[in-house]
């Protein structure tokens, strides 16, 4: 369902990209890029995060320990995934693993809505009285 609804997301966005534009839309457009757009952008910034991080873990041991955090995060998800598989309860390793499957789920959703993958829209059947 995540996966449905960040690629309409994107589509809406797409088709309506017109409103990002702060000229036009005024403050709604950076609400609109703040709470939509970098939302979804955030396993973009984290891959970067990790991928610079690496490069200079050799010359600080600040981001020598940021790799390292890093890596036990991801490494916590991992096992928590493992854990479910095996059918047993992650308890406190079911936060790293959220995190991690609602950011997949965001590039995933991206990656359906570059490739043309389109919903139907969804009506509800309303009774009438």
């Amino acid at each position: 369902m995540r996966i449905r609804v960040i690629s309409q997301t994107f589509t809406d966005l797409w088709r309506n990209r017109d409103m990002m534009n702060p000229l036009k839309s005024g403050f709604y457009a950076v609400q609109l890029i703040s709470h939509k757009l970098l939302r979804y952008m955030v396993p973009l910034i984290l891959a970067l995060t990790l991928i610079s991080s690496v490069a200079l873990s050799r010359s600080s041991f600040f981001f020598a320990a940021a790799v390292a955090a890093q890596v036990a995060f991801y490494g916590m998800a991992t096992a928590a995934w493992m854990l479910e598989r095996a059918g047993l309860k992650p308890s406190i390793l079911a936060m790293p693993l959220y995190f991690v499957l609602a950011n997949l789920a965001s590039v995933i959703g991206f990656y359906k809505f570059v490739r043309g993958n389109r919903y139907a829209q969804w009506e509800p059947i309303r009774e009438t009285r």
